[in-house]
């Protein structure tokens, strides 16, 4: 037998194999198919655990538990629950006055929307009113009022007149002092009742209207104070010399609010004097002044009393007595 011969033929020894009438793929997809079905049938009888929460898409997710279910809120429902959170926590609106009960005797609430109106406003004193309240003899309370002296406006409640009676005044026929007499019974004649006034009339002396020999003080502008203060400026004459600061200062001792200065202005101020008179105007008052002069004023002249009148917010005039008629 050659080497050939020892081949077994398996062909021949082996059983013929038979072929599956199902394809093998096909059979293992059906196996697989049943033991998914058997896997969820059994499921239900196991412990589940955590909820599989479904995937969503969207920017910041909150959650809120109501009751026992879980809400899942995105930002537009997070809005949603801020104002409808601000309405609930909003103060209750108040009752309104057709609500209230009214009872026997007793009036209506006022309405809500009350405030104050232009009438209450009209009718409260104003601040000066109340830092320094002035009142006449029947006791109302004067406010302030602007008069004039030869042409100058002064606005105030306390007045005081200081009046130059020296000799040089009856210059030129007496005419400067005639003149200044009206202007200064026509400004005193402006003066309500419930203002003040004081005259310092002054030569090297000041003088002070005192009708009954009372205490130095301002006297209400009421008509019997002024038929008074007019006699008394009637009887004047100018004489003796001029002693400007003594008067100067007893007038700014009364207080006034406005200061009516006139003089013939010999001698003037020196800087150091009204330095001093600055320091005397404790009531911070307007010093208004008014100059005479024999002639035009001339640019060399002493010019103190305009620079008194500017340091104290006043207004200053030079009057030339030349011109004065009768």
């Amino acid at each position: 037998m050659t080497t050939d011969d020892t081949v077994f033929d398996f062909q021949r020894i082996l059983p013929l194999q038979r072929r599956s009438p199902v394809p093998a793929w096909l059979f293992s997809t059906l196996l697989h198919a049943l033991l998914l079905a058997i896997a969820l049938i059994q499921l239900p009888w196991f412990d589940r655990g955590a909820d599989v929460t479904p995937q969503r898409v969207g920017g910041i997710v909150l959650v809120k538990l109501v009751a026992e279910t879980t809400e899942y809120l995105t930002e537009g429902d997070v809005e949603r629950v801020e104002q409808a959170t601000s309405r609930s926590t909003a103060l209750p609106e108040l009752p309104r006055a057709a609500d209230v009960p009214q009872l026997e005797g007793v009036g209506p609430p006022p309405p809500r929307d009350l405030g104050i109106g232009d009438e209450t406003i009209d009718a409260t004193p104003g601040a000066d009113a109340l830092v320094r309240p002035v009142q006449d003899r029947s006791g109302k309370v004067g406010g302030e009022v602007t008069i004039e002296f030869f042409g100058i406006a002064g606005t105030g409640n306390q007045f005081v007149y200081m009046f130059d009676r020296s000799g040089s005044m009856e210059g030129n026929e007496g005419r400067p002092l005639r003149a200044a007499k009206r202007e200064l019974l026509k400004s005193l004649a402006s003066l309500g009742p419930t203002q003040r006034f004081q005259l310092v009339l002054y030569n090297h002396e000041p003088r002070c209207f005192s009708p009954k020999g009372n205490s130095l003080q301002l006297h209400f502008a009421d008509e019997p104070s002024k038929a008074q203060a007019t006699r008394f400026i009637e009887s004047i004459r100018g004489e003796g010399g001029t002693n400007h600061l003594k008067a100067i200062k007893l007038a700014l001792q009364f207080g006034p609010d406005v200061l009516f200065i006139l003089s013939d202005a010999e001698g003037g101020f020196t800087a150091a004097e009204l330095s001093r008179i600055a320091s005397w105007n404790r009531s911070n008052a307007v010093i208004h002044v008014v100059e005479f002069g024999d002639g035009a004023q001339s640019a060399h002249s002493d010019r103190s009393f305009e620079r008194l009148a500017r340091e104290h917010r006043g207004q200053y005039l030079y009057k030339n007595v030349a011109t004065f008629q009768d």
